[in-house]
């Protein structure tokens, strides 16, 4: 295997003393002389303006930053901005204040909140950075929020997304994968990038942000234990989400940077943020930066929402509609252009629910033949569940996610809107595995009465101030949620597991 040229560094050393060693010795002569090769036509050896040390980069700084302003808006039309400008604003003065005071400070950056409840951020290369309301409302200050920030900024300054793109292309040509040539290096980084903002870089990578991002913290004023702050407060969400989805059957979404590679008493992780503690800083008052966040994130979305509803515990609840509908349990549910779309854990069954204003009234089987223009249909039969009145059918032959595919509809009607719900199959043995989870779930189709109108009101963030009377179990009875509230509650504080607040702190609520 050969080692990508590394940088040796030493626990409690300045940047100043930080010391680049040599590329690594190949295991033979053949490989060394491709990588010989390589590092001709690609420029050799690059120094690493965040390490100090020596790089095997493929990829000049005009390319990385051109490539990450290509990647931005595909990432921009998988996500949305979250549409809180002043918001956008503070997180944006957080980041370019980091961002100055890092290695790389002449780059432009860009800092983007993402409407997502994925506990998630990320940075591609070049200078964006992105991080979710999924992951904000977790956090409990604004030194907390600016150590994800910085740890985000310190990928970049270390260049890792080129220089795992370098490596992987290296380990091609050695295994005799893939040869590389000018014109092969974007697309090849393309797609590692993809992949290393859902898995991460590795754990020597992370840490190595996570010493970046120190520095860069207590440079700006903030210290470097927020670092390990966070890595407890989102390792305690991550344990408590991977339970979770085990126990619903599905996959966990948690954030793939520093909480999945080391807990807050990694003693790796401890000696690197605790070295960065030896760079001149000032102080800035944790009181000050937890009431200034906390005023910002008051009135913050939480959890997941889609088409102008409320997707939770896998159902989809939409309050000025007035309707209701449980999908198969495991599946994933989301939005997507105003449809709720649920899929199969195998990705070969999809379940998807659209809403058509109606003018007249028009019954459930007209807007099938008519309006979706389905005419061959079978298995045909009128619906009465939850009394809302439908009709079901099966096209044997439809337009699909899948193709042409056999489809099973269910359409029911009231005075303003047609709902359609629309189930179909990769594949045959798909459908005979999902057809019961399908039908049962349009069979959940309802009407919400009035409480269940204002379970489907948009859930936020509240801040109130405890008394002496508070805590977490009364808190979480009064909550509109309805599993785990308690956890949750905890979890968002930082009193997970059995923390309570104290008279005249603020604490976050769901409202």
């Amino acid at each position: 295997m050969v080692n990508e040229c590394s940088i040796e560094k030493t626990v409690g050393l300045t940047r100043k003393h930080k010391r680049a060693v040599l590329c690594g010795e190949a295991r033979s002569a053949a490989r060394l002389g491709l990588v010989a090769l390589l590092l001709v036509l690609s420029g050799a050896c690059a120094s690493n303006p965040a390490t100090g040390g020596a790089d095997f980069v493929m990829m000049s700084e005009e390319k990385e930053i051109e490539m990450g302003q290509d990647m931005h808006p595909q990432i921009m039309s998988q996500y949305r901005a979250y549409p809180d400008a002043e918001l956008q604003e503070y997180v944006n003065r957080i980041g370019q204040t980091l961002a100055a005071n890092s290695d790389r400070p002449d780059i432009d950056y860009t800092f983007t909140v993402l409407d997502s409840d994925e506990v998630n951020a990320f940075a591609t290369p070049g200078g964006y950075v992105y991080i979710s309301r999924g992951l904000i409302v977790y956090l409990n200050s604004e030194a907390e929020l600016a150590a994800v920030l910085s740890h985000e900024i310190g990928h970049i300054t270390a260049r890792h997304a080129v220089r795992q793109g370098a490596r992987s292309k290296v380990l091609d040509v050695v295994g005799g994968i893939a040869g590389i040539v000018a014109g092969e290096a974007g697309s090849a980084l393309s797609n590692y990038v993809g992949g290393a903002l859902i898995n991460g870089y590795g754990r020597d990578l992370e840490l190595e942000a996570d010493r970046e991002g120190a520095e860069y913290l207590v440079r700006a004023g903030y210290g470097s234990e927020p670092m390990i702050d966070v890595v407890r407060i989102l390792k305690n969400q991550e344990l408590f989400e991977i339970t979770r989805a085990k126990e619903e059957g599905r996959e966990p979404r948690v954030y793939h940077g520093i909480f999945s590679t080391h807990p807050d008493n990694d003693t790796r992780l401890r000696e690197v943020v605790e070295a960065a503690n030896k760079i001149d800083g000032r102080t800035v008052t944790d009181a000050a930066n937890r009431s200034e966040f906390l005023t910002r994130i008051d009135g913050m979305i939480y959890g997941k929402v889609g088409a102008g509803g409320v997707i939770s515990e896998g159902e989809f609840r939409h309050a000025k509609y007035g309707i209701g509908m449980r999908f198969p349990k495991g599946w994933s549910l989301g939005s997507n252009r105003g449809r709720i779309e649920s899929i199969s854990p195998d990705r070969k069954s999809i379940l998807i629910l659209t809403r058509q204003p109606l003018k007249e009234t028009v019954s459930p089987l007209t807007i099938l033949t008519d309006r979706i223009g389905v005419k061959d249909l079978r298995e045909k039969k009128t619906l009465n569940v939850n009394n809302v009145q439908g009709y079901t059918a099966l096209a044997p032959r439809a337009n699909s996610p899948f193709g042409k595919r056999p489809v099973r509809y269910a359409v029911f009607t009231d005075d303003t809107y047609a709902y359609v719900i629309a189930g179909a199959n990769a594949e045959d043995s798909a459908q005979r595995r999902d057809n019961y989870r399908i039908v049962s779930s349009m069979k959940s189709f309802r009407k919400l009465d009035a409480r269940g109108r204002r379970s489907a009101e948009t859930p936020s963030i509240t801040i109130v101030e405890a008394n002496a009377g508070t805590t977490m179990k009364r808190l979480a009875s009064a909550s509109p949620l309805t599993l785990y509230a308690e956890a949750q509650l905890r979890l968002l504080n930082d009193f997970y597991p059995s923390g309570e607040p104290q008279p005249g702190q603020k604490v976050k609520i769901i409202d």
